[in-house]
């Protein structure tokens, strides 16, 4: 019972000190914590003081530092609930008078002037404060500690403390020095990794989704050349593949249903494209366009473009429409040479050119559902390995007669 009490109040102590309020943004959530730490330890630092200053026999001080450790209570209060600026000037002022009052009193030698160069830095940690206030309460804290250096070096201490007190406050100021930067040093070698793990995962990221529009190696020479990117390859094969009746099919269904049905379809496609090597260029509706033998050259272009055929009509026999009926596809494919490049300023695409797309894009158009149908180039290629079936001559649009063939299993 006693361990739950406990682990309950630790955890209680953590998110006093180290919780961050929704309403502060990413970017500020560092210093916010930091300067909570830092009001919390100067509230800590003052309450030691108060008994340190009335051991030493240090009246005037003492009740100095009730005054100061009320100070960094309100300070608390103001940050906690999203006022940032005052809490700094608040907190920089406080130091300013708690150091020339201990030199006043008693000198140079304990070390109490020492906070002020801290101090110097805080303004610049937090984005609350313009660029004027920054340098100013700077500005102001170096005159300050130099004015004091050069005051406690000509004027005598108007109350001097006994050497072991003196020896106990420079030891217990150079410890609050110490702490004070450490934690300085961690919290900000703790931002620093976040920020270069999120730098790294925002990389990641970027990298994936670029890879996701362009092949590698393309992306890989957009990064590094900037400018037109465009590619002559004099072998490869195209193939374009439609969902036979879909136009009536997402008429009939509910708007979501088309969006998951054609997600489905198209992602288990992908698969496939890249379980051949292959590369998809784009998806126009319900049209899916693949070519293989780019950006990098392949002998058996043809062949694999031909596999990824017969795997995605047997892909599509697995799903059924709104009526239970199974989904046919109507495959075109052509082979020939291509231009390939990156379009674009804005949502840039990588895409191919030429006759054989053209040609791939009838092959598919003036198809039949449920059947593969290649040109007279991709049937050359094919002969040697798959089964062909000749259709015969056919009218098409913008090539006139031309001979095609329905593709077959491998031989």
């Amino acid at each position: 019972m006693n361990a739950m009490i406990s682990t309950a109040a630790l955890d209680r102590i953590r998110d006093l000190l180290l919780g961050v309020p929704e309403s502060v943004s990413e970017g500020l959530q560092r210093i916010y914590v930091f300067q909570k730490l830092a009001y919390f330890l100067a509230l800590l630092l003052h309450a030691h003081w108060v008994v340190l200053f009335h051991l030493a026999d240090q009246p005037l001080l003492a009740y100095v530092n009730v005054g100061s450790a009320a100070c960094y209570v309100l300070a608390l209060a103001l940050h906690t609930h999203g006022i940032f600026r005052i809490p700094i000037y608040l907190g920089t002022a406080e130091v300013l008078g708690h150091a020339a009052l201990c030199v006043v009193q008693f000198g140079t030698g304990a070390g109490f002037e020492l906070y002020v160069v801290v101090v110097v830095v805080i303004p610049w940690l937090h984005d609350s404060l313009r660029l004027w206030e920054r340098v100013g309460l700077s500005g102001t804290c170096i005159a300050t500690f130099l004015a004091l250096l050069i005051f406690g070096g000509l004027s005598t201490p108007l109350q001097p403390m006994e050497e072991s007190w003196v020896i106990a406050f420079q030891v217990m100021n150079g410890l609050g020095l110490t702490v004070v930067l450490v934690i300085i040093l961690i919290v900000y070698n703790t931002a620093i990794q976040r920020a270069e793990t999120a730098l790294a995962s925002s990389y990641e990221e970027s990298e994936a989704l670029l890879h996701n529009i362009l092949p590698a190696p393309v992306a890989a020479r957009l990064k590094g050349e900037p400018g037109t990117i465009a590619d002559l390859h004099p072998e490869v094969t195209i193939l374009f593949a439609d969902i036979v009746n879909f136009t009536p099919l997402s008429a009939r269904l509910p708007a979501g249903e088309v969006v998951t049905l054609l997600n489905a379809v198209f992602s288990e496609f992908d698969d496939l494209v890249d379980r051949f090597g292959l590369e998809k260029i784009k998806t126009v509706g319900d049209a899916y366009m693949v070519v293989a033998g780019l950006p990098t050259a392949r002998a058996d272009h043809a062949e694999v473009a031909a596999d990824l055929a017969l795997a995605m009509q047997a892909a599509i026999e697995r799903h059924a429409d709104d009526r239970g009926a199974p989904m046919m596809l109507r495959i075109g494919i052509s082979s020939g040479m291509v231009v390939a490049g990156v379009i674009g300023k804005r949502k840039f695409a990588y895409d191919i050119w030429g006759d054989a797309v053209n040609t791939a894009a009838r092959m598919e158009s003036q198809g039949v559902p449920g059947r593969i149908q290649v040109s007279a180039a991709t049937a050359e290629l094919l002969r040697p390995t798959f089964e062909l079936e000749s259709r015969g001559a056919i009218e098409v649009k913008g090539k006139g007669t031309v001979e095609t063939w329905f593709l077959g299993k491998r031989r």
